[in-house]
């Protein structure tokens, strides 16, 4: 018996009033009716049906679903014993539907309805952009690398190689006094080798500009200019941390 006929046998059931004395040619106009409907359609009838207390439906669509119910459990539990068993307890109408996700995304599926989860983890663009935004968003979001005016040239250089970066500012005492660049240190050296030695001070240039935290972005991009190829960022009088052109254009093409 198809879920069709069977879903006509659940109506026939439920509804003892019905005239079973009706003519063939209506009979016939209805059950031909049921046949045009597709799979999904007769499964919404069955699942409204059981909605409203139909035993007879539910083990329809129990009848029709427990094979792929037993699949999927399967995957998961090696013993094929063990799965049936799983499978048949979907036979209690009061049971849970449990839907089985692997680890790589369901915990995710509810939090792009989460709005305050997904500011706290920066998947919206804030109306606001400020230099605070920009030191959290950036991908090497490490502590800030700075040179002291007493470091040797040598050391700098091996701090930029290290940490992969293109410039460095000067700190005494938390307090920038002045800032050197890769490219600037090189030329020093390629010129006088011996200069390895010397102390930052005596070829540090200028100190970045410094904003505060809560500079927008128009203030940040009109500090950052061919002379001046990065910015300190302070916050409480101290300095926070450091960006630089690549930071911006980053943010502007994610």
């Amino acid at each position: 018996m198809t879920a069709v006929h069977k879903l006509y046998a659940v109506k026939a059931v439920n509804e003892p009033d019905t005239d079973i004395r009706q003519p063939v040619r209506r009979h016939n106009r209805e059950e031909a009716e049921r046949a045009r409907m597709s799979e999904a359609q007769v499964d919404q009838l069955l699942v409204e049906r059981v909605q409203k207390g139909d035993k007879q439906a539910f083990d329809l669509l129990i009848n029709k679903y427990q094979h792929r119910i037993v699949s999927l459990v399967a995957r998961y539990v090696s013993d094929q014993t063990e799965a049936q068993d799983v499978a048949q307890e979907a036979d209690d109408p009061e049971a849970c539907v449990v839907c089985i996700l692997c680890d790589t995304g369901e915990r995710y599926l509810s939090k792009v309805y989460n709005d305050e989860w997904m500011a706290e983890n920066r998947m919206f663009r804030p109306s606001r952009v400020t230099a605070a935004y920009l030191l959290e968003s950036k991908a090497d979001a490490a502590p800030l690398v700075s040179v002291g005016p007493g470091a040797s040239v040598r050391e700098a250089l091996d701090l930029i190689e290290e940490h992969n970066v293109s410039q460095l500012p000067v700190l005494e005492e938390g307090q920038p006094v002045g800032s050197v660049t890769e490219s600037a240190l090189l030329g020093a050296v390629m010129e006088d080798p011996a200069r390895l030695a010397n102390e930052i001070r005596e070829v540090a240039d200028e100190p970045f500009p410094v904003v505060d935290a809560d500079a927008e972005l128009s203030e940040i991009t009109s500090r950052l200019t061919r002379q001046n190829p990065a910015i300190l960022v302070a916050e409480n009088g101290s300095v926070r941390g450091i960006l630089t052109r690549y930071d911006v254009i980053h943010h502007l093409i994610p």
